[in-house]
């Protein structure tokens, strides 16, 4: 975020507003469900230098007596590993965390009636991107590895997140 604030002659800076959609599988359960959220983004124009922080979340849903919903977040750095004249491929590593609320109603004693878990892990992300005319749309294929405990255990969670998301935004 640091780049955002000098100036652009000096550095080449830039800053991305994203917003994010698409969908969350985790491929251990073999579950599907809709995402979104947003992303924002700063680094060197040249992208050899990327930051990226994003926020997502799945509705809420309930059935067979349970609700729950679920969250991630993630900051990831990295480099652009292809570049076009309006292309890049990007490349990025960091940290990130799915979170959620798994309830049942009645609540059998067994299980409780409301669990919160938290996941943090790492997270890779890879991006291609498209610019014109600071116009950016981006499909992105993101994996959070969470690490997890007795207590996602007893939630009934699983680790991987994995994501396909399509951005769409502005570059300033």
């Amino acid at each position: 975020m640091i780049l955002w604030f000098l100036p652009a002659t000096a550095w080449g800076a830039y800053i991305s507003a994203l917003g994010s959609t698409g969908m969350m599988m985790q491929p251990t359960s073999s579950y599907f469900h809709l995402v979104y959220g947003g992303v924002v983004e700063t680094g060197i124009d040249s992208q050899k230098l990327v930051m990226r922080l994003g926020y997502l979340e799945r509705p809420a849903f309930k059935v067979a007596g349970f609700s729950d919903q679920e969250f991630a977040s993630y900051g990831l750095i990295g480099t652009t590993a292809y570049s076009g004249r309006r292309t890049a491929l990007l490349a990025l590593v960091g940290w990130g965390e799915a979170s959620g609320i798994v309830e049942r109603d009645p609540a059998p004693s067994s299980i409780g009636g409301r669990r919160r878990y938290s996941l943090p892990g790492p997270a890779v992300n890879v991006t291609y991107r498209i610019e014109w005319k600071g116009l950016v749309v981006a499909l992105a294929h993101q994996i959070i590895v969470g690490f997890g405990d007795v207590n996602q255990t007893n939630a009934f969670v699983v680790w991987p997140f994995s994501f396909v998301l399509i951005d769409l935004g502005w570059k300033f």
